[in-house]
C-alpha cells in the first residue's frame, strides 16, 4: 500500500520513468487547451510550428499560458477529437484490436481525426481513423478517398456506386461534384444496359483516376 513520505536527500530520480515535461498551451478558436508536448512527437509538421517567428502582431507564441500556440483554420471540436486519440497510446494496440474498446472518450467525428492526422502527418492516427471509417457508405468512402488520397478505397467505392439499386440523390451529386457525378451516372447507365451488370475495371479506373 502506498503511503505518504518526505523525499529523502539520498533519493535519486529514475533515469527512465521520471518525466519533467512543461505543458503545452494551444488556442483553437476561443478555446484554450493544455496538453503534454509528447502528444505531437510523431508529427514533424506540428513541431515545426514552434519555429515560426511570431504572429502578425509580433507577439511570440511559445506555447505558454500567456502566449499559447494559436492554430488557425481548424475547429476546437475537431482538435478535441484528435486529442482524445493522442491521449491514448495507439502504439500499444495490435492492428486486430478494437480501438473503441480502449478509448475512454471517443471522437465525435473520425473524419475530423483523419483530416488533422493527414494534415500533420500523424501516420498511426491516420491509420486508425481509416480503420474506423472503412465501413462508411460507398459515397462517403469515395469522397474521403479523393480528398485524403486513400487509393485502396477508390475502386471498391466506385464499383458499389455503379451497381447499387438507388440512383444518386441531389445531395450526393453535390458531394461528388458535377464532373465526377456525371461520370458515375454514365457508368451506372452502362452497367444497366450491359448483360453482365458489372462495371469493367477499365471504366472504374478511369473514374478512380479523377
Amino acid at each position: 500500500m502506498a503511503r505518504q513520505t518526505n523525499i529523502s536527500k539520498s533519493c535519486v530520480r529514475d533515469s527512465e520513468f521520471f518525466k519533467v515535461e512543461k505543458p503545452l498551451f494551444i488556442q483553437v478558436e476561443n478555446v484554450l487547451f493544455c496538453v503534454p508536448p509528447h502528444y505531437f512527437d510523431s508529427s514533424d509538421v506540428f513541431r515545426s510550428m514552434f519555429s515560426l517567428p511570431s504572429t502578425p502582431d509580433d507577439s511570440p507564441q511559445d506555447g505558454t499560458s500567456e502566449c499559447p500556440l494559436f492554430l488557425e483554420g481548424i475547429q476546437a471540436d475537431h482538435f478535441r477529437d484528435l486529442l482524445r486519440i493522442l491521449s491514448f497510446s495507439i502504439a500499444t494496440l495490435s492492428a486486430s484490436e478494437n480501438l473503441h474498446r480502449h478509448i475512454r472518450e471517443r471522437p465525435t467525428s473520425w473524419v475530423a481525426v483523419l483530416d488533422l492526422a493527414t494534415r500533420w502527418e500523424m501516420a498511426s492516427v491516420r491509420s486508425w481513423a481509416l480503420k474506423c471509417l472503412k465501413n462508411e457508405d460507398c459515397l462517403t468512402r469515395l469522397v474521403l478517398a479523393r480528398k485524403y488520397d486513400i487509393l485502396e478505397w477508390r475502386v471498391p467505392a466506385i464499383k458499389e456506386l455503379a451497381v447499387r439499386a438507388s440512383p444518386l440523390t441531389p445531395e450526393e451529386f453535390h458531394k461528388l461534384g458535377v464532373d465526377l457525378a456525371l461520370r458515375v451516372v454514365a457508368l451506372r447507365e452502362r452497367v444497366r444496359s450491359s448483360t453482365v451488370r458489372e462495371p469493367t475495371l477499365e471504366d472504374i479506373n478511369e473514374i478512380a483516376a479523377l
